[in-house]
């Protein structure tokens, strides 16, 4: 048989987003200058300590909406889509003779913004961190999903073996030695699959904040 598997997901569980992110627009003019949004700068809204020294700030956490406060995380929102499309197609020997096959064969391919996650920024599948590039613009995230896996082989067999009373092999036992070999079954299941999407980090984050 061949067959066709899709679904869509929208509204989906996202991970934190920091709606208090610098702007990426600001942090590529200021490095388009040569100057370190990461640089400490005197503090342009007065601000000072208890002891009366005035505070210093970076030009990264100038660059954000509300520029004295740090990340601010909104848990709990469902902003995130995801989609699945997959052919299928399965091979079967009915159980015959005392022997049953099914083979089937997977190409598959799962698009999402945010696999896999939760409120700490860790997978639900150990696949690693799921926060988001820019908060901002969540469609910068549409990728292949973390747990992506285009190729999967499944092979499922059983196989009566012919030896007892009245089988090809010691059909002539007696009902003790029937009891010892009669009736035994070989049983397999082989799964075979391609591996996850490789992830790559951020190496280097240009002034912008990691997490």
């Amino acid at each position: 048989t061949i067959s066709y598997l899709g679904s869509k997901g929208t509204h989906l569980y996202s991970p934190p987003l920091d709606v208090n992110y610098p702007s990426t627009a600001t942090i590529a003019q200021e490095l388009s200058q040569g100057l370190d949004p990461s640089a400490s700068v005197p503090d342009p809204f007065g601000r000072v300590n208890a002891n009366g020294t005035p505070f210093t700030t970076t030009l990264q956490n100038l660059a954000r909406p509300y520029p004295t406060l740090g990340d601010i995380f909104l848990a709990g929102s469902t902003h995130s889509n995801s989609i699945y499309h997959a052919g299928a197609v399965e091979i079967e020997r009915r159980y015959n003779r005392g022997l049953g096959i099914r083979f089937n064969y997977t190409w598959s391919k799962s698009i999402d913004d945010s696999s896999d996650s939760n409120l700490d920024g860790t997978s639900l599948g150990n696949f690693g961190a799921t926060y988001v590039e820019n908060p901002n613009n969540l469609k910068q995230e549409r990728s292949v999903s973390t747990y992506d896996a285009r190729h999967r082989f499944n092979l499922v067999s059983n196989w009566d073996l012919p030896m007892g009373q009245g089988r090809l092999l010691f059909h002539g036992a007696g009902k003790f030695a029937d009891a010892l070999i009669g009736g035994w079954q070989l049983n397999g299941i082989e799964t075979l699959r391609s591996g996850y999407p490789l992830s790559v980090i951020l190496g280097n984050t240009n002034g912008l904040p990691s997490y």
